[in-house]
């Protein structure tokens, strides 16, 4: 890790699966390049998945923080990819990039959830602890709602800058918005025609309003077992990591 991960400081960015979709790929705040081969990352994560439990909170932590990153690296990667074939109008491996992307995102929500670190529950709790009656309590948390995504209003330019991979977070505001996104194109190549970009924002920044505006529960405490998790996902996912 300290050799070839943690080399180079990783600027002010984040990883594609927390941003909003874009047909370039990139956001503002994240980009796919990192200082690091993902590779090293996930030969962390090999040893880290094959070695001793040890069930403290800092293991636990390391059980689901790596894999996390890992992931996201290649969701990214993927993106770039489902990207190209788009461009070559290759809709088989379109849908096929899409499903695979779709199902990350659940494996992620199902692995963050297992550390309270990570939860979207506590952190609304948090918020509307401040709180001394209900009109306050729904006041604080739809502050916290809008602070880890559009952070103002409906089309901020910082939205996405306090990006979070919560549990939740990426259940619910998350994978939705990458769905409306890969409906715009596999759309597109059913129909012949290009993706309505300006369309497909109003429907993201739509999406993000909404869910800034609910209210409404999610676990407060963490569920799953870190280290049984690193290790099912990394026999999942690490052959398909290898190739992005």
């Amino acid at each position: 890790m300290s050799e070839k991960i943690l080399k180079d400081i990783a600027g002010n960015r984040s990883a594609m699966l927390v941003a909003r979709p874009s047909m370039e790929g990139i956001s503002k705040w994240s980009k796919v390049w990192t200082a690091y081969d993902n590779k090293d990352l996930l030969e962390v994560w090999r040893l880290l998945a094959a070695s001793e439990n040890h069930d403290t909170p800092s293991w636990n932590f390391d059980c689901v923080n790596i894999p996390r990153q890992c992931m996201e690296n290649a969701f990214g990667r993927m993106n770039k990819s489902m990207l190209e074939a788009y461009k070559a109008g290759d809709a088989v491996k379109v849908d096929s990039l899409c499903a695979m992307m779709s199902e990350i995102l659940d494996d992620v929500d199902r692995l963050v959830a297992s550390d309270s670190y990570f939860l979207l529950g506590k952190w609304i709790g948090d918020a509307r602890s401040f709180g001394v009656d209900d009109a306050e309590e729904d006041y604080y948390e739809r502050d916290a709602r809008n602070i880890i995504t559009t952070w103002g209003g409906r089309d901020q330019k910082l939205n996405d800058y306090a990006n979070r991979t919560y549990a939740g977070l990426v259940a619910d505001y998350y994978k939705p918005r990458w769905e409306i996104y890969f409906k715009a194109i596999r759309e597109s190549l059913e129909n012949g025609t290009p993706v309505n970009e300006e369309a497909l924002l109003e429907a993201m920044l739509d999406y993000e309003w909404d869910w800034v505006g609910r209210t409404g529960r999610y676990p407060s405490s963490p569920s799953g077992n870190p280290a049984a998790l690193c290790r099912d996902l990394y026999q999942k996912w690490s052959r398909v990591i290898e190739i992005f």
